[in-house]
């Protein structure tokens, strides 16, 4: 059996003597291994504050590639300096902003070797005073929307097929209600090709209708991205790299937005490792 124990504190203070913060927090990871094959590792985490942070995460391993893990906790977000105090043009602070908190759990098993790793999550998260962004006339301010739950289930595989070709995918399905900014099907896939110095990568995502806001009178219409990339290694330090994200052009200016998408864009890049 193995035992960790881990704690630290920290104060955090921004121009409001309401807005200071003491915490402290403390965790705790147990591994027990009765036989070779199988083994249950624990984490417990505790975080006492203006507001509680707990949470607890229990996983079986059976071998070397499977598992199964169950996790619930309590969460909250202080707003950023941003959110509170804004002053870039085109975004209002709000310095009334309450703290996002609410409760999350999960149940999930996988498979994991060398080359593959393959997971399935069923989640749960109630949602209280979510910070959000509501846009009106050209101008974005961060609110507290209402409270909100979303239950769904995701699904994630990562394999190495060849050593020239590596696959990433990943699919969410959720049932968020009337909560903003959540679509019910979101879906994300990407190859890498490496061949002699160079690697090119293909990427699509997509996700189908969701809105703004809560009322649901502020559609995001169902869409599909495509993006690309290469690289080129001359060396072990030096990398030249292209990047094209939006191919088709398919985002674009939305009513809603403060300020029009970019569409398509393409960075170039360098970096030297000295």
């Amino acid at each position: 059996m193995q035992t960790e124990l881990y704690g630290f504190f920290d104060r955090t203070w921004i121009s409001k003597p309401d807005k200071e913060t003491n915490v402290f927090q403390a965790s705790l990871a147990n591994v027990i291994s009765p036989v070779d094959y199988f083994s249950v590792k624990t984490d417990l985490a505790a975080r006492f504050s203006r507001k509680n942070l707990n949470s607890g995460r229990i996983s079986a391993y059976l071998g070397k590639d499977y598992y199964a893990f169950i996790a619930a906790g309590h969460y909250f977000r202080e707003p950023s300096v941003f959110e509170l105090y804004s002053t870039s043009f085109g975004i209002l602070s709000n310095p009334d902003l309450k703290e996002e908190q609410g409760e999350q759990a999960e149940f999930g098993f996988g498979y994991k070797s060398k080359k593959t790793k393959a997971t399935a999550t069923f989640f749960a998260n109630r949602i209280r005073d979510r910070i959000i962004y509501h846009t009106s006339g050209g101008l974005s301010k961060p609110i507290n929307s209402e409270s909100g739950e979303v239950y769904g289930i995701e699904a994630e595989l990562n394999a190495e097929l060849f050593k020239w070709l590596k696959i990433n995918s990943n699919a969410t399905f959720q049932n968020p209600e009337d909560l903003p900014n959540e679509p019910e099907q979101q879906y994300y896939s990407a190859m890498i090709f490496s061949f002699l110095n160079f690697e090119l990568s293909l990427e699509g995502e997509a996700h189908n209708l969701f809105y703004r806001d809560k009322a649901q009178r502020k559609p995001i219409p169902a869409n599909s991205f495509y993006h690309a990339g290469i690289s080129y290694k001359p060396t072990e330090k030096i990398k030249i790299s292209f990047y094209a994200k939006n191919l088709t052009g398919a985002e674009k200016e939305h009513i809603y937005d403060a300020f029009p998408t970019p569409g398509r864009t393409f960075n170039l890049g360098y970096s030297h490792e000295f």
